[in-house]
């Protein structure tokens, strides 16, 4: 809708919720509140007309995933490979797939690898729900590698990829 009337920015008032929670797992949690409509029709300022009542307003089509494509062949050709902790669209995975992985949106029943960038599980790991997703899938006999980023890094280069 911004774009359609040529408007850049917008301010909208906001507030910071949240807080940080101590205790074993020492939390942060924060959220940034907007007091904005959800939906529907905002005046700019730019003497657009209110739409008639029952007309939709014309949305931009959504993005397409930037998840990077699998070469043909590689190292890892025929991995399913979940990152955790690591941007599905950035450098890493751009790597996993020209090896020849496959990044997978989520955790699921196809994956076989999870990649992480720490080495260690830290409780906050441990308390995620990607982990309980991990548990579970193994729990039903899913065999699924855990391995960090620098530790595959090396796999690729001695296999060849």
């Amino acid at each position: 809708m911004m774009r359609e009337h040529g408007v850049e920015s917008a301010a909208v008032e906001a507030q910071v919720r949240g807080g940080w929670r101590t205790n074993q797992h020492d939390l942060g949690n924060f959220g940034v509140r907007l007091k904005m409509p959800r939906s529907g029709w905002i005046d700019f300022g730019v003497g657009a007309p209110h739409p008639k009542p029952g007309a939709t307003a014309t949305r931009a089509a959504p993005k397409k995933s930037a998840i990077p494509e699998p070469a043909p062949n590689g190292p890892l050709s025929g991995r399913w490979i979940a990152l955790w902790g690591i941007p599905k669209d950035g450098e890493v995975a751009q790597h996993i797939a020209t090896a020849g992985g496959k990044i997978m949106a989520s955790l699921g029943k196809s994956t076989n690898m999870v990649v992480t960038e720490e080495g260690e599980i830290t409780p906050g790991m441990r308390g995620s729900a990607t982990w309980r997703k991990l548990e579970e899938l193994r729990g039903q006999g899913h065999a699924i590698e855990m391995i960090t980023w620098p530790e595959l890094k090396v796999r690729i280069t001695k296999d060849g990829g």
